[in-house]
């Protein structure tokens, strides 16, 4: 009988040892594939609801993986003493309420589970689970070759569906042939549909038709972007740029890809031009954030964030940035 195949949703907080969980996260990639671990909202499709992609992600998954630092709890009740909408919490009460995922808590550098005082009435159900532990040094491969072999034990103990529900997609038209703006209407229905190779496949032959087709390369990029194909990204962005040097939007793209191969300045370079040509540019200034952030300069990442937030107060990334850091400074 052939064994389904598994999905792993990692619900973690940027502001809280991102750069641990992404170790966490490449382990699970290595074992379940990039395509079946889910992390962040880097393939959220445009004017979609956030709370709604969570749910239909949570339950096509067979394990939420609760990743609790020594920073989450103070972040979870800093989002409710500001009646911030909180996505974690809706990640954990969706997981808890889904009965066919498992939500397994995962406590690392040394943080314990919250006290079920101290939790909302909705997440005091996860302290009735035995929580994993994962910490840094010598130890963590030790700890996480467990940690792998406690998933593979709890959803064999807890067989999936051998088919999940998918979201409902756009039906895919084939184009006319000989159109580049209909091939490139279509792979915008295969993005989607998560349907990346016929995707690019489409942005390939619109680029053939028209090599001018500066939002072919730029949606192109995003489809690569998505598969982790950061060079492919980059190098279509690079493209898009030349043909249209004053796209603020295609330099937030490119700086994106970047910042995912861990070329922070490159990225902070491109977030720079992208505000100069739209000072407007909210996600220019949340991204920038982050990499100065991840640069240790947490006054830069400070301004940065509280200017993406002055821009779109609904900006819930940009606050990931600001509290934490600004809570440190404090200190």
């Amino acid at each position: 009988m052939t064994q389904p195949t598994r999905k792993i949703f990692i619900s973690y907080r940027q502001a809280d040892n991102a750069d641990f969980v992404y170790r966490i996260r490449d382990w699970l990639i290595q074992r379940y594939g990039r395509e079946h671990v889910f992390m962040d909202f880097d393939n959220l499709p445009a004017f979609t609801r956030f709370e709604d992609y969570i749910k239909t992600r949570i339950s096509e998954s067979d394990a939420v993986l609760a990743i609790i630092g020594p920073d989450w709890l103070p972040l979870l009740q800093a989002k409710a003493a500001d009646d911030d909408r909180d996505y974690v919490r809706i990640e954990l009460e969706t997981a808890l309420s889904t009965p066919t995922t498992i939500l397994a808590p995962v406590c690392i550098k040394g943080a314990g589970m919250p006290n079920r005082r101290d939790l909302p009435e909705s997440l005091r159900p996860m302290c009735d689970i035995n929580a994993a532990r994962l910490d840094g040094g010598k130890a963590f491969y030790d700890d996480i070759e467990r940690l792998m072999r406690d998933i593979e034990s709890i959803l064999t103990r807890t067989p999936a569906p051998s088919v999940k529900p998918k979201p409902s997609a756009p039906e895919v038209h084939d184009p006319p042939l000989g159109s580049a703006a209909a091939y490139a209407t279509r792979a915008k229905q295969r993005i989607l549909a998560e349907d990346y190779d016929g995707a690019i496949a489409d942005y390939n032959e619109a680029i053939r038709l028209d090599h001018t087709n500066t939002s072919a390369y730029n949606n192109r990029g995003l489809a690569r972007r998505a598969k982790g194909d950061f060079d492919g990204a980059i190098a279509d962005a690079s493209e898009a740029i030349r043909l249209d040097p004053t796209n603020a939007t295609v330099y937030t793209n490119r700086g994106f890809a970047r910042n995912a191969k861990g070329d922070l300045d490159g990225a902070i370079a491109d977030y720079n031009e992208a505000i100069r040509l739209d000072p407007t540019n909210a996600t220019a200034y949340n991204n920038r954030g982050f990499a100065r952030d991840a640069k240790g300069d947490f006054d830069g990442a400070i301004a940065d964030a509280s200017e993406a937030i002055r821009l779109d107060p609904t900006n819930e990334a940009a606050y990931h940035i600001a509290a934490p850091r600004a809570m440190r400074k404090a200190t």
